[in-house]
Order: C-alpha cells, then structure tokens, then sequence
C-alpha cells in the first residue's frame, strides 16, 4: 500500500478523512490545466508551420512543372531537327525530278531566247497630236468623241 501521495510526498494518514475542510488540501480535480497566455503563441506557431509547410509545396510543385516543360521542350526541338532533315529530303530536287518521272512526265529541254531587232520609237510631229476642230455640240459625247478622235487617228 502507498502511504504518500503522488504530489507531495506526505503520508496519506496525516490528515484524517472527517478532518474540517480548511485543514484539507484543495486540490483541483481533473487533467492539467492549459495556460490561456501560450494559445495565441501556438496558434500563430500553427499559422507560421502550415504557411511554410505550403510554400514549400508550392515550389516542390514549381520545380517539378519546370523540369517536366524543359524536357518536353527538348523533345520538341528534336523533333524539329528531325522533321527539318526529312523536309530537305523530301523537297530535295533530284528526289523530284525522279518522282514525277515515275508519273510519266519528262523534263523539259533547255529554255532558247530569241531576240529581236530593236526598233526605234517615231514621234508624231506637234500639228498630228493635236485635235482637229469638229462641230461643236451641247453633248458630252460629242466632245469625247471629237477628243478622241485626234489622239487615234493616224498620221495622214
């Protein structure tokens, strides 16, 4: 049997059962009790945990997005080297002029110019360019039709 109590080393027989209330320990029943002044220190502590907790989340994140886009990009650029390459093959101009072969055309022969004598360019004298002098009427027509009537008529 434990004669002494847990908090303070005392015998338990040393204050009789029926004994008055002061002579008695009070003593709180219960689990221990919190201290109000540390809650807000541990609830900023709690904030300040999962707000780093998540930024450091968010850049794990950030540096697995950028390696995954820098290794699609470098599978692309591949591809456009190997896309560029079969491009020059296939517009190459021997593998054309065989193609169209294969279809049945032929090539053409060699291109011949011909060349013609240079003529000189004649100028109506100053008394041909000039209208001739027609009825004069109220109609617009009329009038263009007596213009133009100098401009392409011949020398003569």
């Amino acid at each position: 049997m434990n004669l002494f109590h847990r908090r303070d080393r005392r015998p338990a027989t040393s204050v009789p059962l029926h004994a008055s209330a002061a002579r008695r320990d009070r003593r709180r029943r219960g689990g221990p009790r919190t201290p109000l002044p540390l809650l807000p220190i541990i609830a900023v502590g709690t904030g300040i945990c999962l707000a780093y907790v998540s930024q450091t989340a968010q850049a794990t994140k950030a540096n697995y997005d950028q390696t995954s886009l820098i290794h699609e990009e470098q599978q692309l650029t591949a591809q456009d080297q190997q896309l560029g390459v079969q491009l020059a093959q296939l517009s190459a101009a021997e593998r054309v002029i065989t193609a169209a072969q294969r279809l049945g055309m032929v090539t053409g022969g060699t291109w011949s110019y011909a060349v013609g004598p240079t003529a000189q360019v004649v100028t109506p004298p100053a008394t041909v360019v000039s209208a001739p002098q027609t009825q004069t009427g109220s109609s617009i027509l009329g009038e263009l039709a007596s213009a133009l009537s100098g401009v392409f008529a011949g020398p003569g």
